[in-house]
């Protein structure tokens, strides 16, 4: 006995690729054999395509150029660690230094760089002065510093030398010297 049947019979879909069994609407079928599709499917996975993310062109911000002179509230990050960065910052304070000494040196506007160097002198230096220039030789022991003041774009707007006697006596003097001949006159 045939049957008509009517619209398409869905036998199965594939919700990745989409792809679905179906029989043709108006076939006929023979009610003793399985009606058979007339289009099948691929039934195996659908082979990996690579897809690149869509990247959205971003207009950058425009950035302020760097300051090529220190200027009174400028952030400034000290990076020596040593007991004569500390001192320098102490004495930045002390002294009245108009910067704005921060922790974090992606928000500095400056970054202060420093090499020093403690030159004691030898017991033998020290006789030899004391029998040369009396009580007035002093004793010998020298504190070399030298500062570098770099802007975020790595440019230096500022350099000190100094020798002093001990690390706070170069840092004050550091202090001192930003102060009077560092800072931008408004």
């Amino acid at each position: 006995m045939k049957a008509r049947i009517v619209g398409s019979v869905i036998v199965g879909s594939l919700l990745l690729s989409g792809l679905v069994y179906s029989q043709e609407a108006g076939a006929v079928a023979d009610e003793s054999a399985p009606a058979e599709p007339t289009a099948v499917a691929d039934l195996s996975p659908p082979a990996a395509q690579p897809t690149a993310p869509v990247v959205q062109p971003v207009d950058p911000v425009p950035q302020p150029p760097a300051p090529t002179r220190l200027f009174a509230g400028a952030k400034v990050f000290i990076e020596d660690e040593s007991e004569f960065g500390m001192a320098l910052a102490a004495s930045f304070i002390d002294k009245k230094v108009p910067l704005t000494i921060i922790s974090d040196p992606e928000k500095a506007d400056f970054v202060v760089r420093s090499a020093s160097q403690d030159r004691k002198a030898s017991s033998a230096e020290k006789v030899t002065r004391i029998l040369a220039f009396g009580a007035f030789g002093g004793s010998g022991d020298r504190y070399h510093a030298t500062v570098s003041i770099l802007n975020r774009d790595g440019v230096l707007v500022f350099a000190y030398n100094v020798k002093k006697g001990n690390f706070q006596d170069a840092a004050n003097s550091t202090a001192n010297e930003i102060k009077k001949k560092g800072i931008k006159k408004s």
